[in-house]
């Protein structure tokens, strides 16, 4: 991480770099507990005020939801709240610095309404707001189903009954359900309006507010079998299609304050269940989106061995620009690459499962790496993108030597070789970019490898990765080559292994950009 992050607080005239340490000094002595996140909401600065308030914060690592719901939450820039913390009411104010960055400032107040007024538990409205403010601070902090409705169950007793139980429909005439203090979740049939009419109304969306259910419809339902009194149901509509409900035993004698509280708490369950179906669905999206982005098993080659690491850059995707692959064809002939997309993020991630696809394709008809290049450019130049790919392309064959491999190259980091005496070969293979030009150059040459030597291909997130406090000083080709030297004798595996490990080291906190390594080595 960089020590001279954030920038300047939005609005300034001016964008200039803060130093951190400048910030801890100012803050370290300050009254009020301060805290300062990343782009990545990890925190970066806490003073002590802000430590002994919330001990379950640790430098460098997001706050735990259950530990600090406050920080996981997205506010709005620039927002200024109350809310009550361990009984304590709390002043809090959240500023943007810049480049993701934020900083919150907390000042202890008084004694919060639920400590400081004796107010009879007959009377709850006195801290509804509170427990509502909290609720949703609480419930923001949610990011899938299950968790969430085990949070809404938990939170609301015993402040609004005594029982929780939150249902939510599943496929196939079905329901879950999670009861606060039990674990979960249960599953049973869904209610049917025969014999739970409140219950199957909410569910289907068709009532508003609480619903008090009869004796006998509560008697119906597994998970409400011990429970006596006055149970209320309470419909989570989602967007209007009927998602789940809330039920409640109340506490209390029902009359509007408590309604009101209830539906209240209700449309904060509603909209955290819709927010985490919302979660659920992007994760299902984004493990489809890797399942066909992430490179394949490495096949097993007679004569060689393949060793390779993928590891995309920070975010959300879990995929990114560069890319390998090694395909066996139907003769037994070997096609081996290693490309780099320019950028990273979404579009860089599409674009690499495109050229990887598009490669498959041609390859069942051109088994030249040259003119795989070729017809490459040809399809990204149709496309019209702005985009573009680096890559080193090459066929593998056995020789009486060892291994034969015809390598080319779309202006793509050179291949390095390592040879039985320790000696490091870099192979110059001088291509143009792929998808940029309509003339492109790809031309080939020749390598043999010996028994026990390697060719190593990797992408610029090696040789460019960063270090120092400033992330100025890159690792560099001769880094590589030096790292390289010491693998004499080992297997492919551990080729990757140590040059992942260097790079790890010299990294340390900074961030990456993606990597790619493919090591191909003739057997001893």
């Amino acid at each position: 991480m960089s020590n001279t992050e954030p920038r300047a607080l939005s609005g300034s005239p001016s964008v200039r770099t803060v130093p951190l340490d400048l910030v801890r000094t100012l803050v370290a002595d300050s009254d009020e507990a301060v805290v300062v996140q990343d782009s990545e909401a990890r925190v970066q600065i806490a003073n002590d005020a802000a430590l002994a308030l919330f001990p379950n914060l640790v430098l460098g690592r997001r706050p735990e939801p259950t530990g600090s719901a406050l920080f996981t939450v997205a506010t709005a820039p620039d927002a200024d709240f109350e809310l009550s913390h361990r009984g304590t009411r709390l002043s809090v104010r959240r500023r943007e610095l810049g480049g993701g960055w934020h900083c919150w400032s907390i000042r202890e107040g008084g004694p919060s309404a639920a400590d400081e007024d004796p107010v009879p538990a007959e009377h709850p409205q006195a801290t509804d707001a509170v427990f509502l403010n909290e609720a949703g601070l609480r419930l923001a902090a949610m990011r899938d189903v299950p968790h969430t409705a085990r949070e809404i169950a938990e939170l609301a007793v015993p402040v609004l009954g005594d029982v929780a139980v939150v249902v939510l429909p599943i496929p196939r005439g079905r329901v879950n359900w999670w009861r606060a203090g039990r674990p979960g979740p249960g599953k049973a049939r869904r209610p049917s309006p025969g014999s739970a009419p409140v219950l199957a109304a909410a569910l289907a969306g068709h009532v508003h507010g609480a619903r008090v259910m009869s004796a006998d419809e509560v008697a119906t339902l597994p998970w409400l079998s011990d429970v006596e009194g006055e149970v209320l149901a309470i419909p989570l509509p989602g967007d209007g299609e009927g998602v789940g409900a809330l039920v409640v035993s109340v506490r209390y004698g029902y009359d509007q304050q408590r309604h009101r509280t209830l539906v209240d708490f209700a449309a904060r369950a509603d909209l955290a269940i819709a927010r985490a179906r919302k979660c659920d669905e992007y994760e299902r999206a984004l493990t489809g989106l890797q399942t066909t982005l992430v490179p394949r098993d490495l096949p097993m080659v007679p004569g060689a061995e393949l060793a390779a690491a993928y590891r995309p850059a920070r975010g959300p995707l879990g995929v990114g620009g560069d890319f390998y692959d090694v395909r066996v064809r139907a003769d037994n002939s070997v096609l081996f690459l290693l490309g780099d997309v320019c950028g990273n993020g979404a579009e860089a991630a599409a674009l690499t499962g495109r050229v990887r696809h598009t490669i498959a394709a041609l390859d069942l008809v051109e088994q030249d790496p040259s003119r795989l290049l070729y017809l490459l450019n040809d399809v990204l130049l149709a496309t019209q993108s702005r985009r573009f790919t680096t890559m080193v392309a090459g066929a593998m064959a056995r020789s009486a030597r060892g291994l034969t491999l015809n390598l080319t190259s779309g202006g793509h980091p050179p291949p390095l070789v390592l040879r039985r005496g320790g000696d490091v070969e870099e192979v110059t293979v001088p291509g143009t970019l792929v998808g940029i030009l309509p003339h492109a150059r790809f031309p080939t040459c020749r390598v043999e490898l010996g028994p026990g030597e390697l060719c190593l291909l990797y992408s610029d997130g090696i040789t460019e990765a960063r270090s120092g406090p400033n992330g100025v000083h890159m690792f560099g080709q001769h880094r590589l080559t030096e790292v390289l030297e010491t693998c004499v004798g080992l297997p492919a595996s551990e080729v990757v292994a140590r040059v992942e490990r260097s790079i790890d080291e010299w990294i340390g906190e900074n961030d990456r950009d993606d990597i790619a390594l493919l090591v191909v080595r003739a057997e001893p």
